[in-house]
Parts: structure tokens; C-alpha cells; sequence
């Protein structure tokens, strides 16, 4: 009879003709009938799966049974090395390809997930084997992109205590403000500065291109004392007035220089001054930060007065009953908001009240005035 033999092969391989050992060879598709050819079938390879194919050799003008052979397309591993990556310089990912029993990767590494950390863009291949020992190729790219240069700032930046900061700026691409130097999270909401506090403070800021963030320039913020006038309109007669300015010189002299001539007397809780009277018997003789004073002057003027911003935080310490209490802060505070908890009942000025049984008629602190402040327990105000 007809010796045949047939391998199997895997799909999309390039097929040779089938072979058979016999005499006068007659090729069929069919295991009865048909028309045999003298021209061995070449299988396809296109489709995975099992097709037969027949065979018969003549003798002596005698066709004898046909053979059969079975040729068995093999379907190859359905791979894939994973979607597109993009890696910021110096960052490290993992590979991983699917569909197989053994891989071999461009790198030579032969498991099916490999570490890498490219400096450029790259693609990796890698060649998938499956139980039939069909191999299949799959690619990745992985592309990498530049570290974005650390944006540009100017530091430091200045401020004197209390004055009004504006929002830190620095030039770059999707800024992301810090107040670390490492970790945390970003902010794309830049940073205005707290200049309540005297000292230096550093803030922080990066910027993203290609999603790659850049190492955080640093914003140096110094608060420091100022030197400010602050500006006191007085009217005849007695005025309740505090400063937010701390004067080198805090001799009732220094302070009300420039009223001095139009100034009568100036007095607070405890003791007073008066003009012209003998150093002696003047019992106030400096201002104090956080006090409140009674000023009396023969004519309506204007009180300038240089210094030092006041340090805060100050406490303003009241006793059991009225106190005479200043306001240390540039800006005007809510009463109501100032005293919290605290046990006060009453504050007062020439204009109007403000107590925890009726209507207001005042409801801020403001910068300048004096305010005459009732307490039922020994308490602090703080500033």
C-alpha cells in the first residue's frame, strides 16, 4: 500500500507539497469518488484545523485503496505585550505579555513580565510560544518623556508683618504649588502667603509637561517688621484712640509730636499726662502696645505716628469690670467674632455700644480707636 506521512504545522507557515511513497500516484480530497491528480495537494495554512487528504498508487493498471492523510493546521498563541506606555525619564514600569506558554523578549529576558527602565523611547517585541510550539510576536512601544525643567521664580519675597500679600507666582506649565519640599499633594491653586508672623517661610512649586513633573523651585517668604504711619484723625475735645505702630521713642513726647502744641492731656486707666505740667508729676509717660488712651486736644488735628508694626499675637489682658483696651491690628475685627467666649459684656465709644442684651450700634474693632470693654472675669483679648 500507499506509505504517507504528515507533520503538523502552525498557522500562516509556508506549506509543502504532501508527500507519499508509491507507484503512479493519484491525489484525492474525497475518500470515494472524485477525480485524482498526478500533482500533490500543498496544504493551506491560513485557518487553524484538521483537513484530510487522499492518496492511491497504480500497479500493473490497478488502482489500489487510497491512504489518508491528516494534516493539522495549528492555531498560533493570540499574544500581546500590553498598550502604550509613556514613562517620564528615569522611571521604571513593568512589561507583561499574555497568550502563551514561554516568551522571549528583545531584551533576551525570558519570563512573561520584565522590569524596565528605558532612557528613550523603545519598542520591545516579544515572541510568544504556545503548547503547539506556534510562536507569535507582539509589540509595545514605550516612549519617554523629558523631566520638566524646574520653573522660574523670584526669591526671596518680601513682606513687612500684616501688609496685604498677593498670590505667589513662578513661569511654567501646570504649576502645582507645595508647602513641602517632597510629598505631599499638589495644588494648581497657587499660594498667598500668611504675613501675620515675623519669619521665613519656604513654599513650593513644580510644573508638568508631557505629565512629567519637574523637581519643585523653592519661594523664600520673609516677614519682616516694617516701618509704617499710621494716621489718627482727632476732633476737640476728648478722643478714645490705640495704635497699630510701635514707635522706636514711646515717650508721650515722641509719640504726640505732631499735635504736641494743640495736645492738653492724655490719659489711660491708670495714669495720666498733661501738658506743660513737670515731668515729675506726670505718672504716663510712655505708650504701651495694645493700651487704649483718652486724648484731649483744644482743636481738631491729626495724629502721625511712625513705627514698627506691632507684634502679634498680643494679648490684651482685661480685669473684672471696665477696661480701657486698644486695637494692635491694622484691620478692623468683628466684636462679636474678637470676644468669642470670653465673659464681656459691654464695649463702648464716643459713638455708639455694643453689649450681649440689646442692638449694636458699633460691630467692629477698628484700627485707631480705643474702645472702653466691661468684663465680669479676668480675661485676655488676643490679637
Amino acid at each position: 500500500g500507499v506509505q504517507t506521512c504528515a507533520l503538523p504545522i502552525c498557522q500562516g507557515s509556508t506549506a509543502t507539497a504532501l508527500t507519499a511513497t508509491g507507484t503512479n500516484l493519484l491525489w484525492y480530497t474525497v475518500a470515494t469518488g472524485g477525480t485524482g491528480s498526478t500533482t500533490a495537494p500543498t496544504p493551506s495554512t491560513a485557518t487553524a484545523g484538521s483537513t484530510i487528504y487522499y492518496v492511491s498508487q497504480t500497479v500493473t493498471g490497478c488502482e489500489g485503496p487510497r491512504a489518508l492523510i491528516t494534516v493539522t493546521v495549528n492555531a498560533l498563541p493570540t499574544t500581546s505585550a500590553g498598550s502604550t506606555i509613556a514613562l517620564c525619564k528615569g522611571s521604571a514600569t513593568t512589561l507583561t505579555a499574555t497568550g502563551g506558554t514561554s516568551y522571549v523578549w528583545s531584551t533576551s529576558a525570558t519570563t512573561a513580565s520584565i522590569n524596565i527602565t528605558p532612557t528613550a523611547t523603545t519598542t520591545y517585541i516579544v515572541t510568544t510560544s504556545n503548547a503547539s510550539n506556534c510562536k507569535a510576536t507582539a509589540s509595545v512601544i514605550v516612549t519617554v518623556n523629558p523631566i520638566a525643567a524646574t520653573p522660574i521664580v523670584t526669591t526671596p519675597v518680601n513682606y513687612n508683618q500684616n501688609d496685604i500679600a498677593t498670590i505667589l507666582t513662578a513661569t511654567g506649565s501646570n504649576l502645582l504649588w507645595y508647602t513641602t519640599a517632597t510629598g505631599g499633594v499638589g495644588s494648581s491653586t497657587g499660594i498667598t502667603p500668611s504675613t501675620s508672623t515675623i519669619g521665613s517661610t519656604n513654599y513650593y512649586v513644580s510644573q508638568t509637561t508631557t505629565n512629567c513633573e519637574s523637581p519643585r523651585a523653592t519661594i523664600n517668604v520673609v516677614v519682616a517688621l516694617g516701618t509704617y504711619t499710621q494716621t489718627i484723625s482727632l476732633l476737640a475735645g476728648w478722643n478714645i484712640i490705640s495704635f497699630n505702630v510701635s514707635p522706636s521713642n514711646k515717650t508721650i513726647e515722641s509719640v504726640f509730636a505732631s499735635v504736641l502744641t494743640n495736645l492738653t492731656e492724655v490719659k489711660n486707666a491708670d495714669a495720666f499726662w498733661e501738658n506743660g505740667q513737670a515731668i515729675t508729676f506726670n505718672s504716663l509717660t510712655q505708650i504701651s502696645d495694645g493700651a487704649g488712651y483718652l486724648v484731649y486736644l483744644k482743636s481738631a488735628s491729626t495724629l502721625t505716628v511712625s513705627g514698627t508694626s506691632v507684634v502679634t499675637p498680643i494679648s490684651l489682658s482685661l480685669k473684672t469690670g471696665w477696661n480701657l483696651a486698644g486695637v494692635p491690628s491694622p484691620t478692623a475685627a468683628n466684636i462679636v467674632t474678637k470676644i468669642g467666649s470670653n465673659p464681656i459684656t459691654s464695649v463702648k465709644d464716643f459713638d455708639g455700644f455694643w453689649n450681649t442684651s440689646g442692638i449694636p450700634s458699633i460691630t467692629t474693632f477698628d484700627p485707631g480707636k480705643g474702645y472702653f470693654i466691661f468684663a465680669t472675669s479676668p480675661t485676655l483679648i488676643v490679637y
